[in-house]
């Protein structure tokens, strides 16, 4: 069986074959308590919908595990226009799913890129993701 872990490892060696984390700045859009690079693997900042403390109280998740959130997105604005800084990779973890405008989204994440940056995306596979009963 796959564990949370398991994937957020998956995950963290896909990216390494790609980045050289030791150099790169990047940016996790959705991480809640399981990121891909935490800030003992290399440098990301996170950003989401909700701010840290908005997810620890809707989820109930233990402070230290919750990634320190440092834009906070509004819905109805694209995001390059939120955040004025490129990165070296962006990582999309179970977002995209949630996305009306996935072209558009894409589109827009590619202004936070640096020339030759990265964005990366998982979405939900049936086949490898748990569900609910399987927990």
């Amino acid at each position: 069986m796959i564990t949370r872990v398991d994937y957020q490892l998956n995950r963290l060696q896909f990216l390494k074959k790609l980045v050289n984390l030791e150099n790169a700045e990047g940016l996790e859009i959705g991480a809640c308590d399981l990121p891909t690079v935490t800030k003992e693997v290399g440098k990301c900042e996170f950003a989401d919908f909700r701010s840290s403390e908005e997810m620890i109280a809707l989820w109930n998740l233990p402070a230290e595990t919750v990634m320190p959130v440092k834009y906070i997105l509004q819905r109805n604005s694209k995001v390059h226009l939120q955040i004025d800084k490129n990165f070296d990779f962006v990582i999309l973890c179970h977002v995209i799913e949630h996305i009306p405008n996935v072209i558009g989204y894409i589109k827009d994440l590619d202004n936070l890129l640096k020339p030759g940056g990265l964005l990366i995306i998982a979405c939900p596979d049936k086949r490898r993701t748990l569900m609910l009963q399987d927990l």
